[in-house]
Order: structure tokens, then C-alpha cells, then sequence
């Protein structure tokens, strides 16, 4: 089965009101069973943050993950460069780390996960491949890069600089996706998230553009299910 994740209800809410389904509660997080029209697929909403988003899919790949093939994360996010990402693209991540991980006072690199020692997750190649060729039948502008999560919403133009000076690379704040990126790779399981770019300049603009975000990622996620 495929296995999406999303932070929150909102994102989740269109596959939810279209397809069957079933409810039981890992800790904070809802997974859902849906039934959908080549078979089932699972829907696991955790709650924002990074804690939350390692909790509520480890519960899941714990539990069930003899059954699940991948798992894909779609969201909203901020982009840190308005004209390779603008609004309403599609930023589908081949890398994703963490911004605000810092042991650096021992000697480690900015961002390094110990224990495994990465900083970088990837995304699975076919995974990203399929995701873009999905945008484009949908009409949606498709951007590639790392996507960098922290238990911050980024917004001011001081802590993007703060991130890009570290990580030149990161095209895309969220809260998430690294989280969920670390959970898979420990547990073996192809992974791929996507951010649907709803602000780029201030905090402002992400209220006034989730509603879009929120269909273009509905779009994009009845294409999958649909085509899977």
C-alpha cells in the first residue's frame, strides 16, 4: 500500500471526503485505511512538528510496515527563492535535513542526525520521477531540491539567510518532511515529500494561500491514487 502523511487535517481532508475509510489512533496521530479504486491506501496525519511527524509515522511503519511499499509526504511549505520556487510550484525534494540541529559544539557538522551520522536524506529517485510527471499532468510547475524542516515557522528574511548560509542548497522551510524522510530511511522505506510553495516573502501569505495549495496538492494526490 501507499502511504501518505500529512501534518495537518487540512491537508489531508480532500482524500479523506473522497474515498471510504476507517479510523484508529496511534498516540496523537489518525491513520486512516481508505479504499480507493485499484485498492487501499493508508492516510497517517500527525500533528505539526518534527516530534509529531517521527512519532505518528514510526507507529505506523512499526505496526504495519510489512504492508506498506512507500510513503509520501505532500504539504505546503516556504520557499527561499521566490523565482526558482514561486508561489503554487511544486517543490519535490531529492534531499531533506534539518536546519535547527546543531551539535556542532562537539565537533559535528550543522544538520548531522547522530548515531547514523546524515545529514542528508534522500529522496527515492523513482519516487521523484513519478511525483513530476504527475505535476505535469496537472498543470503544476514541478522544482527540485533539498527541503530543509525545523521547529520553526520560517518567515522573516534574517532566518532564511541564516539557513541559506548554512545550507546553500534548501530551496524550502517546512516543519516535517526531514522527520518523516528520517523515519523512512530507518526503516528501509522508499520516501518522497513535496511542498506546494504557499509563501515566500512573509508569514502573511500563507493563510491567504493555503486554500490553493490545498487543491493543487489534492490534484496531485487523486492523480497517484488514481494512476497507482
Amino acid at each position: 500500500m501507499i502511504c501518505f502523511v500529512f501534518a495537518m487535517d487540512s491537508e489531508a481532508k480532500f482524500l479523506l471526503e473522497a474515498f471510504p475509510h476507517e479510523c484508529v489512533k496511534y498516540g496523537f496521530a489518525k491513520r486512516y485505511i481508505c479504499h480507493g479504486p485499484k485498492g487501499d491506501f493508508l492516510v497517517v496525519i500527525s500533528g505539526i512538528g518534527k516530534v509529531f511527524a517521527a512519532a505518528g509515522l514510526s507507529a505506523v511503519l512499526a505496526k504495519e510496515g510489512e504492508q506498506i511499499k512507500c510513503v509520501i509526504n505532500l504539504g505546503v511549505g516556504g520557499s527561499l527563492d521566490g523565482k526558482k520556487a514561486p508561489f503554487f510550484s511544486c517543490l519535490i525534494g531529492e534531499n531533506y535535513l534539518q536546519h535547527d540541529l546543531d551539535t556542532s559544539p562537539i565537533g559535528d557538522p550543522v544538520g548531522m542526525v547522530s548515531g547514523i551520522n546524515v545529514i542528508r536524506f534522500p529522496g527515492d529517485k523513482d519516487l521523484i520521477s513519478s511525483l513530476a510527471n504527475v505535476c505535469i499532468k496537472n498543470d503544476v510547475e514541478a522544482v527540485f531540491g533539498t527541503i530543509a524542516s525545523g521547529d520553526q515557522f520560517i518567515a522573516d528574511v534574517d532566518s532564511k539567510k541564516k539557513i541559506l548560509s548554512t545550507f546553500s542548497d534548501v530551496i524550502s522551510v517546512d516543519m516535517e518532511s526531514a522527520s518523516f524522510a528520517q523515519v523512512a530511511y530507518c526503516y528501509n522505506v522508499p520516501f518522497v515529500a513535496a511542498r506546494f510553495v504557499s509563501d515566500v516573502d512573509n508569514s502573511g501569505e500563507y493563510a491567504l494561500n493555503l486554500p490553493r495549495c490545498a487543491s493543487l496538492l489534492a490534484q496531485v494526490a487523486l492523480t497517484i491514487i488514481r494512476n497507482a
